[in-house]
């Protein structure tokens, strides 16, 4: 199983949000037991293939408590094996930062980190690329780091992710 390291619950939330938006299904705990499933069908012969991921969320190095929208009836754990704390310690994740006027999430400042990306960088892309808003957040597609690059604020202003 998968680990994924949250600065904060609401980082979570955000996260969840923003892979509710993507392909597939997801179902998951209040406190952070994570299934994501799709299908995929090949053109070819139309063989269909099942996906699946399961991950824990970790917020600071524990499981969260209380994650909006878990649906904690549809789950029936048969076997626990607790991850060990050294295990989901091991990432911690950096604390929200404001630079140069926004607020930055800091699963967004981890990810601009893995992957070179400075602030400047996307300042540029949220003021050349049009938005483009899904519920509560708007995704900004343009050419700054990458190609294609993308940046997803919340209804704020605060940059929730970085791809």
């Amino acid at each position: 199983m998968a680990t994924l390291g949250q600065y904060s619950e609401a980082e979570a939330n955000d996260w969840i949000a923003l892979q509710r938006g993507g392909r597939g299904s997801m179902e998951y705990t209040s406190d952070g037991l994570v299934v994501m499933w799709h299908e995929e069908i090949r053109k070819s012969d139309g063989f269909i293939a099942l996906g699946v991921d399961v991950l824990q969320i970790f917020v600071q190095g524990k499981k969260p408590t209380d994650l909006r929208g878990a649906e904690d009836a549809k789950f029936s754990v048969k076997h626990r094996q607790a991850i060990p704390e050294t295990e989901a310690g091991l990432f911690s994740p950096q604390a929200p930062k404001d630079i140069n006027g926004r607020l930055f999430a800091g699963r967004a400042l981890d990810l601009m980190q893995e992957r070179h990306i400075e602030p400047q960088q996307v300042e540029h892309l949220l003021k050349t690329a049009k938005p483009n808003r899904k519920g509560e957040y708007v995704f900004y597609l343009g050419e700054a780091f990458s190609s294609p690059s993308v940046v997803t604020t919340d209804q704020t202003g605060r940059v929730v992710d970085v791809w």
